[in-house]
Formats: structure tokens, sequence, C-alpha cells
């Protein structure tokens, strides 16, 4: 219970906070840079000669306070490119746009994340920075309340983030942007294709004087490419905002996900099991942000509730059967101040519990309470931060994780960056008390830490932008599943020899004859490892990871978008390539036409769950 009165102590610190503000909202507000997401580049210089538009990003800092410049590698999926994408589901966009490995077991109904050759519990997700990773397991990450037509932007920030955002932020984070448009809109889309597949989808924005009402709703359906890998999803939101000034306000979010889908060997591969698996995800939060003369206030309440219902064999539903329900709640606040124009100090606190019921698992508790401070510093060309962060589990455990970060602009258009950082995980409650006759959970696990080292460089052009990241990752601890075979028996470990990930990311965009927008991202990752082991998840990592994106309009006003995704895992190779054409009609009406898989090229994301051949898609979309 001490875990509520520190949520209450918080709340209530907001609600005098809110107080006072009342009395200073008199005094003169200083007005900052208009600055959204198409208006700038340089934070040092303003310049209408360059195509690469730097939006504004909120993954790399604890506070908004200022559109800084970033010592980080930041990808940005932006809302123009996942509209005229045609894709449906975020597993695919992070996939095919951002250059993410998912380690797919059925994309858009479970997959894995994995950044810098991490594993699925090892990548931070959010939803308007709300943490949504599922302690119980990281296999339920994706479990999102969220329509695709909802989304504004998504971010993603590989490497280090636990000084920002506490255990989840490990190897990579990414965060995914609400639509917070002011005027009348709404979408209607039908679609319906290979294996008896349709997609339902619909969304609307109305906006009274200062508020924002907005709400999605979407229902998938397939009978499946083989037995046993049917899905039913539902997707529903809605949200209120309330505006006070620009980049300030209230927003309240209910949303919910259930998914009834067919597991076939999604977790025991090989086995040939029916599995068969039914989740549910809700979620609400409220996130408040307020600016006044130099000082901003970020607070954050949330609620997460997630349960998990899995049979292993759908014939024989009584031979093994687990429930889980899993609650999450708290609450966080970040606090900022602009001493200088050049100097901003922030001071973060944050308080959740995670409890968990579970017939297999048993019954457990997680408190967590953080304390965080970060210096952000701005010159003319050269700028940086410093983080850091300490993190106490129910009373005893403490971890400390720390960031420090510089970039500086040698010329108008190239910029070099440095970035360090040391992170950690706590384990999930899977790994530690997980038991049946092929896996065996932990209960003496240590969290695992990592020392992260990036360095890169940004060049812009008028029509072409350059990144090009190098890092280096040295794991302490890390936590795997370890074989006696390569088909199990598999036991949670902490892996005590030396482990180090390194590699390079590369990323060029480029616009040509001022309508084709073409992307390409490249990541490159390997390791060095003090001794070879059995991994059942750890190492399942792709080496080599490719994929380009390309927008452009065809004759007729027929749009066009074409992704291809080369990918190199454990000696084996696949190249997937997808096709999107979409006209307009009659005014905001128009028809489309998706082949996923085009070249129907077998493969398999995670060994022994073979992913789907060709699908074809057509529907109708309606915008108003």
């Amino acid at each position: 219970m001490k875990i509520f009165f520190k949520i209450l102590i918080l709340f209530f610190t907001n609600i005098l906070f809110l107080t006072a503000e009342n009395y200073i909202e008199s005094q003169k507000f200083i007005q900052l840079e208009n600055e959204t997401n198409l208006q700038k580049i340089f934070i040092y210089r303003k310049t209408e000669n360059y195509i690469e538009l730097q939006p504004i990003v909120t993954i790399d800092k604890i506070s908004t306070y200022k559109n800084n410049s970033s010592s980080r590698n930041i990808i940005i999926i932006t809302k123009e490119e996942i509209e005229k994408s045609g894709i449906e589901d975020i597993d695919t966009l992070l996939n095919n746009l951002g250059c993410v490995d998912i380690q797919s077991r059925e994309k858009g109904v479970q997959s894995d994340i994995s950044i810098r050759g991490s594993n699925f519990e090892e990548t931070l997700i959010m939803l308007d920075g709300i943490v949504l990773n599922n302690p119980q397991t990281g296999h339920h990450n994706m479990n999102i309340p969220l329509t695709i037509s909802d989304i504004e932007r998504i971010e993603i920030m590989p490497g280090h983030s636990s000084a920002l955002y506490g255990s989840y932020g490990y190897s990579g984070a990414i965060n995914i942007i609400t639509k917070k448009d002011f005027k009348k809109s709404g979408n209607i889309k039908l679609s319906y294709g290979s294996y008896n597949t349709y997609n339902l989808s619909s969304s609307i924005s109305y906006p009274l004087k200062n508020f924002l009402i907005t709400s999605g709703i979407e229902k998938k359906k397939s009978d499946g490419f083989i037995y046993g890998r049917e899905f039913n999803i539902i997707n529903f939101n809605i949200s209120l905002f309330y505006k006070l000034k620009e980049e300030e306000g209230l927003n309240i979010y209910y949303g919910i996900t259930k998914r009834d889908f067919g597991a076939y060997d999604f977790y025991t591969p090989g086995k040939n099991f029916a599995s068969k698996e039914e989740t549910e995800n809700q979620l609400i939060y409220a996130n408040f942000n307020k600016k006044f003369q130099k000082t901003y206030l970020i607070s954050k309440v949330f609620y997460n509730e997630a349960n998990d219902d899995f049979i292993l064999k759908r014939e024989n539903p009584d031979f093994y059967h687990n429930e889980h329900f899993l609650k999450k709640y708290g609450a966080e606040s970040v606090l900022s101040y602009e001493f200088k124009k050049y100097l901003i100090l922030s001071l973060l606190l944050s308080a959740k519990e995670e409890k968990l019921e579970s017939s297999r698992l048993g019954k457990h508790t997680r408190e967590n309470f953080g304390v965080g401070n970060e210096f952000l510093v701005e010159f003319e060309k050269i700028g940086g931060s410093i983080s850091t962060r300490i993190d106490i589990y129910n009373e005893d455990e403490k971890y400390l994780s720390w960031n420090t970060g510089i970039y500086y602009w040698l010329i108008q258009n190239f910029k070099i960056r440095l970035s360090t950082g040391k992170s950690y995980r706590m384990p999930s409650f899977t790994e530690l008390y997980y038991n049946d006759p092929v896996n065996f959970g932990n209960n003496n696990l240590k969290a695992g830490e990592n020392y992260n080292y990036e360095l890169g460089g940004d060049l812009f052009f008028k029509n072409l932008s350059f990144k090009n990241t190098f890092f280096v990752r040295n794991e302490i601890n890390f936590i795997d599943w370890v074989g006696e075979t390569p088909t199990g028996k598999w036991f949670a470990k902490n892996i005590n020899e030396k482990m180090i990930f390194y590699g390079f990311e590369s990323e060029i965009k480029f616009l040509l004859l001022s309508k084709i927008n073409v992307t390409i991202r490249n990541n490159f990752i390997d390791i060095y490892k003090g001794k070879n082991y059995i991994s059942k998840y750890g190492l399942n990592y792709a080496k080599e990871q490719l994929s380009f994106y390309i927008q452009t309009p065809l004759f007729w006003g027929i749009e066009n978008s074409l992704s291809i995704v080369y990918k190199y895992r454990k000696n084996k190779s696949f190249t997937i390539t997808s096709i999107y054409f979409e006209k307009n009609i009659y005014k905001g009406a128009g028809i489309f036409l998706s082949v996923e898989n085009l070249f129907n090229e077998q493969y398999e994301e995670i060994l022994g769950v073979l992913q789907p051949p060709r699908r074809i898609y057509a529907g109708i979309n309606f915008n108003f």
C-alpha cells in the first residue's frame, strides 16, 4: 500500500501546483518559438534551403520544454508516411518503415520487438509517453489499444533510455504519439482479402472550442492461412483533450484491445500444438502539460489491466491451461525550469505498482519508486544533456541509470553527436516464476545491466539527408533462456560471460522530382561473447536488415507505395516485398489494393513459426 501513498502524494502535489499557477497566470507569459513538426530543421539557425525538417521529438528527454537538437539517433515515422503506406498494423509500420527487427508470430496479432540485437523484454513501448510494457511477458507488449488512423507519428530511439524511463528502456524505446488536430474529420475504411480476412475501421475527430474529442474503432478477422492461425481482433479508444495554449492541455484517454487467435506452435516450435490464446488489454490515463514563465510541468496518471488466457491444446483444453491477470497503475511528474536560454533543469518523480495473479506464476507484487534529474544545455552550435535516475523496488533493490550526450554542428548542415549511458531491466514474472515440462524460470535472477556507447553524424542537403550511427553495448548479467539442446529444455539464467553487441545504423532520405519520397534504412549487428551457448530468444536478432521504402504518384491519379525488407538471421535470409495502390474516385472516397509478400516467399521470423504467404487485399476508404 505504500506505493499508493506515493502516487497520492504526486497527485496532490500537482493539484497544489495548479492552484498556485492560477495566481501566477496573471503574469506575463513567455511565448516560446512556434515549433511544428514541419517547420524546423536546425536549432541554432533557421533555414528554408533543406528538405530534411526536424520534427518535435519527445522521446530523448524527460522534459519537452523545448525542442532541443539531439545527441541520439532518432527515427521518425510521420503521419504522411503512415497514411500513404496503406499499412494497417503497428508491427508492420515499425518493420517496413522504421527498420525495427519485428520478430513476428503473426503481424498485427503478436510480435516481439528487437532493437540493436535485444530480445523482446528489452525494448520500451509507450503511448503518449505512458509505458505499456507487460511485466508478465514482453510477448504482449504490442497489445496496444489503438488504430492506425489515430497515430500522429512514431518516434524510435535505439539504445539506452533507463535514465529517462526506468527498467524497460534497456536497448531501445518507441513512443507512439496520438493525433490532436483541432479540426472536424473522420475516416471509414473497409478491406477484404486472402484467407477470408476483413478489416473494418472508423475514426472521428470533433473539436468543441477548446475541447477535442477523438475516437477510433477497428475489427479485424481472418480464417488464417493455415489451421490454427485464425484471429479476431477488436480495438477501441476514445480521448478528450482540453487545450489551454500551444503545447499545453489535459488529455484523458481510454482504450481497449481484445485478441482471440490461434497460436499454433507460437511458444512450442516444432511440437505441433494447436494452441489458442485470448488477451485483453485496457488502458486509461490522464496526461497534463502546462507552461508558464520559465517553468514547465508534465504530469501523468495511468491504470493498465491485462488478461491472458492460454490453452496449449485446443482439442484438449484441460491438458494445459494458463490464466494471467495483471494490473499496473502509477503516476509521474516532471518539473522543468529554464535558468538561462541555454540551460534547463528537470526533476522527475515516479511511482507505480504491478500486481499479477496467475494460475501458473502465482501471486506477485512489484512496487517501484523512481527519482531522476536532467540537465539540458544548448548554445549556438553545441549542446548536450546529462540525465540520472535511481529506481527503488520493493524498498530494498536499488538501481542507478545515467545518460550523457553531446552534439556539435560542424557546419550549417552537418552535426556530429556522441552519447553514452547505463541501463538496466528487471526480469519479467515469467522469467522468474514460470515452470512447465520444458521451460524453467529462476526466481534468483538478477537484473540485467548494460553500458552503451554511441557515435554518429547527420548530414542535410536540399533534397537529401544522411544519418550514420555506430554503437557498442556491453552486457552485464544478460538474461536469457538457455537450452540443453536446440529444442530444450530451457532454463532462465543470467549470462555472466562477456557479451558485447556492436554495429551501425544508416539512414538515407531523399526527394526526387519534388514528388517521389525515398527512405532507405540499414542495420548491421554482431556480438562478441566469451562463451557459446544455446539461446532461445537472446541471440535471435537479425544480423543484417535493410528496408527500402518509396512513395510516388503514378498515372491517372494513382498513389503508390512500395516497401522491400531484407533480413539475415542465423545463416538464413529473406526479402519481403509489399506494394500498395490507392486512387481517389470522388472527393474523400478512394479505392485501394494491397499485396503483402508479393513474391510469395516462405520464411520465418521466429524459428519454427511459419509466416503467411502472399496476401492480397482490396477495399474502400472514406475521408470526411
